[in-house]
């Protein structure tokens, strides 16, 4: 049963992926130093935690990243300030994640029994 439930994660990556090249449209972006940093200082501890050196050491760059680049960092605009295809971007973003969190926690109690 769980080969499935991992088939049905990645195909809905795969899925949100596509949905949001589809939306961008070849729109280029700045990247965003500040998102670096605060991805760096969470994945940090997270990989200390799990013994995950893997993890670790990919927070620890981003962290340094997002340090190096600090004169780089903006303001996030507020979300009434966003344009209508920014703002159905995050909200596709927002409800993937949220299903994909929603899978990983139903696969590990599935596994876990």
């Amino acid at each position: 049963m769980t080969p499935w439930i991992l088939i049905a994660v990645f195909v809905l990556i795969i899925l949100l992926a596509a949905a949001a090249l589809i939306l961008k449209k070849g729109k280029q972006q700045k990247p965003s130093y500040k998102t670096f940093f605060i991805m760096g200082i969470t994945w940090l501890p997270f990989g200390i935690v799990l013994d995950n050196y893997g993890l670790s050491a990919m927070g620890a760059v981003f962290m340094i990243v997002g340090l190096l680049n600090r004169d780089k960092w903006e303001d996030e605009p507020k979300w009434a300030d966003l344009p209508e295809d920014q703002r159905r971007l995050k909200m596709i973003l927002i409800v993937g994640l949220t299903l994909m969190l929603a899978a990983g926690v139903a696969a590990f109690f599935l596994v876990a029994r």
